[in-house]
């Protein structure tokens, strides 16, 4: 192996038996002289082969099928998450197009507010055109 790194990722590989030779031979003659990677290994070694060195079948199913479920459920949390993000967008969005129509509505009912005081106050005025230039200097404002 080129340094300990490359052997750290290849070490379960190598205890499963799931390497070709070469990758094998290189990975036993690196134990032999590396004394960090061969305590290493055997440490590893007791972690997936506990008490003997043939574990059944039945331990590696058991292990596999709790790493698929460990998957499944970080995929799970994160599709959560995922979704309350985007339905928060949405509802904050709603909310932003629901206010924007309510001011613009509430906008429409003060200028009407306002022409209809000035209609209400008519009787004062007595000329149209002042009328008109007052329509016209409210809408300015």
């Amino acid at each position: 192996m080129k340094n300990c790194k490359d052997f750290d990722e290849n070490i379960i590989l190598h205890i499963e038996g799931k390497l070709d030779s070469t990758e094998k031979k290189a990975i036993e003659k690196h134990i032999k002289v590396c004394t960090r990677c061969n305590s290493y290994f055997e440490y590893i070694k007791e972690l997936l082969l506990p008490g003997n060195e043939q574990t059944d079948q039945n331990y590696w199913d058991n292990l596999t099928q709790k790493i698929l479920m460990k998957i499944e459920e970080y995929r799970e949390k994160q599709f959560l998450r995922i979704f309350r993000i985007k339905k928060v967008a949405l509802s904050f969005t709603i909310m932003l197009i629901v206010t924007t129509v309510f001011l613009n509505i509430f906008q429409n009912q003060i200028n009407l507010i306002r022409h209809f005081h000035l209609f209400k106050d008519y009787h004062v005025i007595k000329n149209l055109d002042t009328l008109k230039e007052i329509v016209t200097l409210e809408d300015g404002n």
